[in-house]
């Protein structure tokens, strides 16, 4: 299947498959697929504020995927801060992940009631 195809059906894709897919893309052709995903904190909607824990933070992976609010695909979590990103948790608590957070509780924190 090619790369654009998977982005555009998504499904029945495991997130170390989107990892796969998205490592594949050099970054401005994942831009094509991703309708600027993280651009902004200022614009409502999934892509651009929420994040998927399938990769660390400030991960070199390019985000691509499908556009809806609940995408498939890799949405890594991003900043401009050196050596990590400030999250914000559930619970309106905010915390600062170091980009070599373990993968183990990354994705943990990442699925609700610990269901990874």
């Amino acid at each position: 299947m090619s790369v654009g195809k998977a982005i555009r059906n998504g499904s029945g894709l495991s997130s170390n498959d989107w990892v796969k897919i998205c490592a594949s893309l050099e970054t401005t052709n994942a831009r094509s697929f991703m309708a600027n995903g993280g651009a902004s904190w200022l614009i409502g909607g999934g892509i651009y504020s929420a994040y998927f824990g399938s990769v660390p933070p400030n991960s070199p992976v390019p985000d691509c995927g499908t556009n809806s609010f609940n995408g498939l695909g890799v949405f890594g979590a991003r900043s401009n801060h050196s050596g990590g990103v400030n999250t914000v948790r559930a619970d309106g608590s905010a915390h600062w992940v170091s980009n070599s957070i373990n993968m183990v509780p990354w994705r943990s924190l990442s699925t609700r009631n610990s269901g990874d």
